[in-house]
């Protein structure tokens, strides 16, 4: 399942996806992220994001097409599993990000995308997924993902950056094309969405 919001979360228009969503641990913020400063883009709504992939698994799947028959690389699990550099990860793939809100994201639901550290809100969860076993029913996965932005992959934006690419990695991993994303391989230590400065220590005595 692929839940797609946009700017202003369930609050513009009033809905109650968030009773969908938050079954999964993943909520929509009630927040429009703008970018903070100039790049390529005009409206300040359509923020371009060059380090915000949180998981490894979309940087080293980023050029593999959909429904490709390949094999993967003796070594894909090596790398995978060795210490990552969370800088080059994070750089691996640039992306625009038009009319989008933030998320909140709780285990065992796993943060994907991050906005970045030129957009505000900073560096908060912007897509998320949940890949679960049913052990009930002959342990069947069910997999989820939700982004912020539902102009992401429309026809004006699915060429821009490389947004096409994530597109492909996104929905591979919804119809289980050799893509997966592991909780412990990424990052939780995410900005508050709202910052509240340290008023003792800005006072001036």
């Amino acid at each position: 399942m692929a839940v797609f919001s946009a700017e202003g979360g369930t609050q513009a228009p009033p809905s109650n996806l968030n009773e969908l969503t938050r079954m999964f641990g993943i909520s929509i913020d009630k927040t429009t992220l703008v970018r903070a400063v100039y790049c390529n883009y005009l409206h300040p709504k359509h923020a371009l994001i060059q380090n915000g992939i949180v998981q490894p698994e979309i940087g080293f799947e980023k050029f593999t097409p959909m429904n490709a028959n390949h094999e993967r690389h003796k070594d894909r699990q090596n790398k995978m599993t060795q210490n990552v550099d969370s800088t080059d990860a994070s750089m691996s793939l640039s992306f625009v990000y038009p009319n989008g809100t933030t998320l909140s994201v709780e285990p065992p639901a796993c943060t994907l995308l991050s906005s970045g550290s030129t957009s505000y809100q900073v560096d908060c969860p912007i897509a998320a997924a949940l890949e679960s076993v049913d052990d009930n029913h002959d342990g069947q996965q069910g997999r989820v993902i939700v982004v912020g932005s539902s102009d992401m992959f429309a026809d004006e934006w699915i060429e821009k950056e490389e947004n096409s690419q994530l597109c492909n990695v996104l929905f591979r991993f919804l119809l289980s094309q050799d893509v997966s994303f592991d909780p412990s391989m990424g990052r939780s230590d995410f900005e508050e969405i709202e910052c509240v400065p340290d008023i003792y220590l800005s006072h001036s005595w």
